[in-house]
Order: C-alpha cells, then structure tokens, then sequence
C-alpha cells in the first residue's frame, strides 16, 4: 500500500512544477487569461515557508498528485476574510 504524504512546498523539482503549473492553467489560468508561463511564476512565487500565498503538495512517490494552497485573498469583494483555502486540486 502506498503512503500519500502531505507537505508544505518551498521547494520543488521541474517535473512536478510543471505538473501544478498544468493543473492550474487548464483550471483558471486560460479562463483568466494568462500565459502558462505567468502561471508558473504565481506556483514559483508561492513556495514559501513563512507568508502567504503558501502551497501543500499530495505526493505518493515523491510525485506530487494534489495541491493546496492559502492566500490572502480568493473573493475580490471581501478582502477582510483571510486566509482563504484555495486552489484545492487532486489529480
């Protein structure tokens, strides 16, 4: 039986960068409007240890099969309720 780890992610190899980056963009980077490369900067930008916007990784392997992430904002409208749970994808 194999064992999901979950983790903060401050650091991640190009593989399963790609692999988020590819998540996101079909999700609501194309809707959006951005290139995948912009998405890719937000996924870099948010591989943090100590602020927001913050990313958790599913991994079975060490290949990463879910995310999470935190941020500051996710309802433009109500920008007094923070952290937000978004982003929350399983392969």
């Amino acid at each position: 039986m194999e064992e999901i780890e979950v983790s903060k992610i401050t650091q991640i190899n190009e593989k399963n960068l790609n692999k988020i980056t590819e998540w996101m963009y079909e999700w609501w980077g194309k809707d959006e409007i951005h290139t995948c490369e912009q998405v890719k900067e937000f996924i870099k930008y948010s591989l943090q240890g100590s602020r927001l916007p913050q990313t958790y990784g599913a991994f079975i392997n060490n290949e990463i099969v879910g995310m999470y992430q935190f941020s500051y904002e996710d309802l433009f409208v109500r920008p007094d309720i923070y952290p937000w749970l978004a982003n929350v994808y399983v392969d």
